[in-house]
């Protein structure tokens, strides 16, 4: 129905626009027949291009039949650009023969008009026609353009978000395959701050459970959740590790997308803590300022740094996630020998 009021609305747009050139025209086209008033006017050039219209349209349409085939396969070209022809060869004459019998008479009063097929008089309708098809060719080809762009947008939405989940649906587990991991060593040691652990745990559970399947959470929410996922590593790692958190929010109702600063964090207890007897040093910053959003992460490193996949699992879904939902990002890494150091900054317009 929509396409049909579409097709109905240009065609009527298209008329209108026809009389009202030949309305404004100044050169006397009907010196035989003297019609007063504008609006007497307007209904005699509208009479006038009616019969006109009758051969265009359902020409143009034929046309337009024959491209879509083309393009759909069910033609071949030489048999498409035949049938053309043949559509020019017969709408030309009938054009001729539509204005010697119903507008020559309208026009002028008498209907003794002979109708003669010269080749001046063919050229002009061929001309006609094809100025008419050229015009509803261009408006149906700019149509399918936009057409085709928001399908082409809407599609390129839905692989994003489809990917956007697939890579949701790998991070979280991996998370908290992590998290059990700290848990488990504070078991295996027997520690007194293994009970403590599991219900610092239940409450990281919940947040993947239930906020992480979201779209956005609260950049509030985000770091309050970084802080318990460093007091859990805290309790694994005691005097060893030396830890600096910082945060600066000036508005506390921005989002984010859940866990997009948590898997720099875990990367860092991963590659910094995880991987040396030493002490251990960790630098976080969270900076919301002006519309940006700016996190810095700097871990010391041991000796002996894992390269297998399962680590990497989490940084390269962060990364792809950013590339999705904040194609304006910047993400800077330095893997030096003795520091891993992370520079996010994504754009948060309200």
């Amino acid at each position: 129905m929509r396409r049909l009021v579409e097709h109905v609305s240009f065609w009527v747009s298209f008329i209108l626009f026809k009389v009202l050139i030949n309305l404004t025209d100044t050169t006397p086209a009907t010196p035989d027949i003297a019609v007063s008033g504008l609006w007497s006017q307007f209904l005699f050039i509208l009479q006038a291009q009616l019969p006109y219209f009758a051969v265009y349209i359902p020409a143009v349409y034929a046309i337009f039949l024959l491209i879509d085939l083309y393009f759909n396969g069910r033609l071949k070209f030489l048999v498409a650009l035949l049938l053309a022809v043949v559509v020019c060869a017969v709408t030309t004459p009938l054009l001729l023969v539509v204005n010697h019998t119903f507008i020559l008479p309208m026009v002028y009063g008498r209907s003794d008009f002979e109708i003669s097929f010269g080749i001046g008089s063919l050229l002009y309708y061929l001309f006609s026609f094809l100025a008419v098809a050229g015009i509803a060719g261009s408006v149906k080809l700019i149509r399918s353009q936009l057409k085709f762009k928001v399908l082409e947008q809407a599609l390129l939405k839905e692989k994003a978000d489809a990917e956007l989940k697939f890579l949701k649906a790998q991070v979280s587990p991996h998370f908290l395959f992590n998290t059990l991991n700290n848990i488990y060593s504070l078991a295996r040691k027997q520690s007194d701050k293994t009970a403590e652990a599991v219900l610092k745990l239940s409450n990281l559970l919940r947040f993947v459970l239930y906020e992480a399947s979201q779209a956005h959470i609260l950049l509030m929410d985000e770091i309050r959740l970084i802080e318990s996922y460093i007091e859990l590593e805290k309790l694994r790692y005691t005097n060893r590790l030396r830890i600096k958190f910082e945060y600066e929010v000036d508005d506390q109702s921005r989002k984010v997308s859940p866990l997009i600063l948590t898997h720099f964090v875990e990367n860092a207890f991963k590659h910094g803590a995880g991987e040396s007897r030493f002490d251990i040093e960790i630098h976080i910053r969270i900076v919301l300022t002006q519309d940006v959003l700016t996190a810095t992460f700097a871990n010391s490193k041991g000796k002996a740094i894992s390269n297998s996949n399962s680590d990497k699992i989490g940084l390269t879904n962060t990364r792809r996630q950013l590339e999705i939902l904040y194609p304006g990002h910047d993400l800077t890494i330095h893997d030096n020998p003795d520091q891993f150091f992370v520079s996010l900054t994504i754009p948060l317009p309200k």
